[in-house]
């Protein structure tokens, strides 16, 4: 740690009195030029140490962490967009068409999240509904919403329009952290791919936008391999699965057989009981559990075990849960071959 002002300006002041046998006086020109150059070191020494951290890649951060990851081909996964769907209701059907065009901006009742619709749909003439796909405004967790959350619209319509999500916003995933980061690339310097070994396969995959797990096995014969591949919170775009698979079979050492599997979805259905601490309502308590339990699915590759441990831990960290219960859960193991994601999720008061 670097030493503070003030002790490099004592240490300075207690020599220059040493050295000449004069005490200067603070108004002194003498002292002056002691503060100044006090300040200068004490400058140089904090930037001196913010360079000693960054040159490790246990003590970097941000952007001088990434240039670390990016000497070995790693790069941050950045976040991923919610989605869902967003019901414009006509107060009154009208003898006319009503178009909502893509770019329509609506938000939850406070307005700190946003949603842009993401096509163009018309109520048609003495509709009275229409479903329009949309997308959260910037990537993030936050985005994440339970149903009936966005009810507000930015954009101007000349006529009543009222808006609700019936589903929820969901896949809205967060940049990757530091310290994940962090994790991902020293368990790839600790096992470094070498054409032969399975960080070698997981490693290229991971290298494709859109692929955020890629979990090697040996194939039943031990002479290959078999690589299947995740998205974040769900099956790999296909698009995505398409370019890691060509990207693996084009890096492939020779004579080593490869095949990529995408993994196929698997439907979790929960039902989960909480009881909410005193002064909580349970409304939002339970609009805050149930983005907890889709946050944490998001982080699950293939063939994950799910245990009522790590779903609970996820329920009790919540803020306002005094207390849960997982209604007729039991651990389960994933098959390689797929990757689980939330199906049909009940929140009910725990009695």
């Amino acid at each position: 740690m670097a030493d503070s002002y003030n002790d490099i300006l004592s240490r300075m002041t207690n020599k220059y009195t040493e050295l000449t046998g004069i005490e200067p006086d603070n108004a002194s020109d003498t002292a002056i030029r002691l503060k100044l150059l006090a300040g200068e070191i004490f400058s140089l020494s904090n930037e001196i140490a913010v360079a000693r951290n960054m040159m490790f890649i246990k003590t970097a951060s941000g952007d001088k962490l990434d240039l670390h990851a990016d000497q070995y081909g790693i790069s941050r996964n950045r976040g991923c967009k919610a989605h869902g769907q967003i019901m414009f209701t006509l107060d009154t059907p009208l003898e006319y068409d009503i178009t909502i065009p893509r770019g329509t901006i609506c938000t939850v009742a406070d307005g700190s999240l946003r949603y842009v619709t993401t096509q163009e749909q018309t109520i048609e003439r003495a509709g009275s509904f229409i479903l329009v796909n949309a997308e959260a405004e910037n990537t993030g967790r936050q985005y994440n919403v339970s149903s009936r959350s966005v009810n507000t619209i930015v954009t101007y319509f000349s006529v009543g329009i009222g808006i609700t999500n019936s589903t929820s916003f969901s896949g809205g995933t967060d940049d990757e952290s530091d310290e994940e980061l962090r994790k991902r690339l020293t368990e790839y310097l600790q096992n470094k791919p070498n054409g032969m070994n399975s960080e070698y396969f997981s490693a290229l995959a991971t290298s494709v936008e859109g692929i955020a797990s890629a979990v090697v096995v040996r194939d039943e014969n031990n002479t290959g391999f078999r690589v299947y591949l995740g998205g974040r919170g769900g099956s790999a775009d296909v698009g995505a699965f398409q370019e890691a698979r060509d990207l693996i079979q084009e890096n492939r050492p020779v004579g080593v057989a490869v095949t990529v599997v995408r993994a196929l979805p698997l439907e979790i259905d929960l039902s989960i009981s909480i009881a909410e601490k005193d002064g909580y309502l349970f409304s939002a308590v339970r609009d805050k559990t149930e983005a907890a339990i889709r946050n944490l699915f998001y982080s699950f590759e293939p063939g994950t075990t799910l245990t009522g441990a790590e779903i609970g831990s996820a329920v009790f960290s919540v803020e306002g849960v005094s207390n849960y219960s997982l209604n007729g859960f039991t651990d389960r193991t994933v098959p390689v071959t797929q990757i689980p994601v939330l199906g049909t999720l009940t929140i009910n008061s725990l009695v």
